[in-house]
């Protein structure tokens, strides 16, 4: 299942600019798989959108490039959510609606 489910981020990988800068981070779809496989709900999976964004910081020439993942999946009404930081790391993950997953916190390690 791995390959179609890398197949569908790449497909559906969206990149915003908040700034109107142009942004040339990494999409972070191998990290989305790779969360996603260790929650072990890639075969729930029924959308991925990936968006990239510059988030301004203290002062209005310091941006940070932030991408953010929604994850729609078969059982719920909702979302899952990653927000990475720059090169990928993860920052959060949560759910939105009534989208629930077992052990999301521990892939905030």
């Amino acid at each position: 299942m791995k390959k179609p489910l890398r197949a569908l981020i790449a497909a559906l990988a969206v990149t915003t600019f908040g700034s109107g800068t142009a942004f040339a981070g990494a999409t972070c779809d191998a990290k989305v798989q790779s969360l996603l496989s260790e929650l072990g709900i890639e075969q729930e999976v029924t959308s991925v959108k990936l968006i990239a964004d510059l988030r301004e910081q203290t002062c209005p020439q310091c941006t940070v490039p932030e991408t953010t993942a929604w994850i729609g999946l078969k059982q719920c009404t909702g979302n899952l959510a990653f927000d990475f930081r720059t090169e990928c790391r993860l920052k959060s993950a949560y759910t939105t609606g009534d989208c629930r997953v077992d052990n999301l916190q521990t892939v905030l390690r």
